[in-house]
């Protein structure tokens, strides 16, 4: 099967997903949704678990502690599994990469970036909490970091432990980085197009703007 076939075929079948979920009237297919990413993660951490370096561990606890903050200070179990899983997805995503002999050419680079995509998700965090708001949804928190917070879990979580998943599946399909421009935008459309429909509902027009921005991820 040719690469842009896979591709295809992997988009097709995430947004599917997504779209059943999204007009479900229960709201019941979402689980299913979540489950699958979970699974898919866990899979790819213990297939490529040989490749986890000590760095890749500090690294993806401050990324999984910054992810976590917003719910970690309200207390309560779900705050200890957000970061744990955004983690672990960064784990993945550089144990996959590693694998496949995907490297950044030189350390300078590699933290240019990460400091790129860094103030890149800031800006989109920001798009979502304006989202969030202007669509109803109650956002407390008592710390007064806690808007910043709220911002980099919905950075951190969405970005990391959602699209870059997808990347990760997408070059663990393919055991390479796509090298075609057909190949490139179907992993781009692997990676932002499910979460986004899975969001559709919500606030169409800036849920596309975000999605658009994410790209350059």
């Amino acid at each position: 099967m040719t690469e842009q076939k896979q591709l295809v075929g992997m988009s097709l079948f995430f947004i599917a997903l997504s779209l059943a979920a999204v007009y479900d009237p229960t709201g019941l297919l979402k689980t299913p949704w979540f489950l699958l990413l979970f699974t898919l993660t866990y899979w790819l951490g213990w297939r490529h678990r040989a490749h986890v370096t000590k760095r890749d561990l500090g690294h993806g606890l401050i990324i999984g502690l910054l992810s976590a903050l917003f719910i970690l200070l309200q207390g309560g179990l779900l705050g200890l599994m957000l970061l744990l899983y955004t983690a672990l997805a960064y784990l993945v995503s550089q144990a996959t990469l590693r694998a496949h002999h995907i490297t950044y050419p030189s350390k300078k680079l590699s933290w240019q970036q990460k400091l790129i995509v860094m103030a890149v998700t800031m800006v989109l965090s920001a798009i979502n909490v304006y989202s969030a708001k202007n669509s109803g949804l109650d956002i407390n928190y008592s710390h007064p970091f806690g808007l910043l917070f709220f911002g980099l879990q919905a950075a951190l979580l969405e970005k990391i432990g959602v699209h870059i998943i997808f990347l990760s599946l997408a070059v663990g399909r393919l055991r390479t980085y796509p090298e075609k421009r057909s190949g490139l935008a179907w992993t781009y459309a692997v990676m932002v197009l499910p979460h986004t429909l899975l969001h559709f509902y919500q606030t169409p027009i800036l849920e596309l703007f975000t999605s658009a921005l994410s790209l350059s991820l």
